[in-house]
């Protein structure tokens, strides 16, 4: 679909709603565009081999239980890498897979969507700093193929137990 210049394109796959999701991460896109996209490099910098990994523009609140794999405390700054979301964990388990052969330390991170929808997400960290996470990411990038979102996170102290 295309709207503004803009061109977007969406792969909604086992979807229960198929119309309505498209309907929706259409309208998410579009209204998120700029915060969304990789920022451009400085001209000269890229080669056709290397492609930019981005910076997630909104904030990650700290509330997702982690799975038995990776029990940490959350931490209250830095930044994580999601290589995937996936609704059935035996999915998100494949990709993990994928990823910690690759020599990543990865874990799978059990997240409540819904009240009655669960979310897997296979995610590395936590990253003190941005340089660090971007290099991890491009590394996952060029050693798997994987676009990785990197984000920020911010522990929600106030907000604890409210999963919204």
């Amino acid at each position: 679909m295309q709207r503004n210049g803009t061109t977007l394109i969406v792969a909604i796959l086992g979807a229960r709603d198929q119309w309505g999701d498209t309907k929706h991460l259409l309208e998410y896109g579009f209204d998120n565009f700029d915060s969304l996209k990789a920022p451009s490099l400085p001209a000269g910098k890229a080669t056709s081999s290397e492609q930019q990994v981005g910076v997630r523009g909104d904030r990650l609140s700290a509330l997702g239980a982690p799975s038995a794999e990776k029990d940490l405390a959350q931490p209250t700054d830095g930044f994580i890498l999601q290589v995937g979301s996936f609704r059935e964990r035996a999915r998100a388990e494949i990709l993990l897979r994928q990823i910690n052969e690759k020599g990543f330390d990865a874990f799978v991170e059990q997240t409540i969507v819904k009240p009655s929808e669960t979310a897997y997400r296979v995610r590395l960290g936590p990253y003190r700093e941005l340089v660090a996470a971007q290099e991890t990411a491009q590394e996952i990038l060029s050693k798997s193929g994987h676009r990785v979102m990197i984000l920020p996170i911010q522990a929600a102290q106030s907000s604890r137990g409210d999963p919204s």
